[in-house]
């Protein structure tokens, strides 16, 4: 082998070094990545369930990431368990888990959806709040008659 060639030999061992080391750290960050999406699911489900929220309606904009490749959808539903709903006005309906989803897909369904997830529960907090005065007024009243109906000392 001459010089050149064996020098050529070299620069692609050094490349196929770098591949090696790249391909290493895809999966590292592939499976990371897998590790929090999980994460990220079950805390969106969590967050769902404190708030009494059994389902929320996944905005049109994301639907093409939901579907892709299929007939397009009527409406799609992001339940408390996790699941995806897919509607479609032929009836034909699909159940699929947003875990299964990849990552890419499911950022992008929650670039859609946290928005509205976070007026959701801000609404219900006004109702929680609307319902306490109430009460806190309510329970005003009633001890303002318990005090004069006391017979004085």
């Amino acid at each position: 082998m001459s010089a050149g060639e064996e020098a050529q030999f070299e620069s692609i061992l050094k490349h196929l070094e770098s591949v090696v080391t790249d391909l290493e750290q895809i999966h590292s960050l592939k499976q990371m990545g897998e590790e929090a999406k999980l994460d990220v699911v079950e805390l969106l489900q969590a967050v769902m369930s404190y708030s009494d929220i059994d389902s929320i309606s996944v905005p049109a904009a994301a639907h093409g990431d939901l579907v892709s490749g299929e007939a397009k959808a009527d409406s799609i539903e992001l339940s408390q368990s996790g699941v995806v709903l897919v509607k479609r006005k032929a009836g034909e309906n699909k159940a699929t888990h947003l875990a299964e989803y990849k990552p890419a897909v499911i950022i992008k369904v929650l670039n859609a959806l946290i928005p509205l997830l976070k007026e959701e529960i801000a609404e219900r907090r006004k109702v929680h709040e609307k319902n306490l005065e109430a009460l806190q007024s309510i329970k005003q009243s009633l001890s303002s008659v318990e005090k004069r109906r006391r017979p004085s000392k």
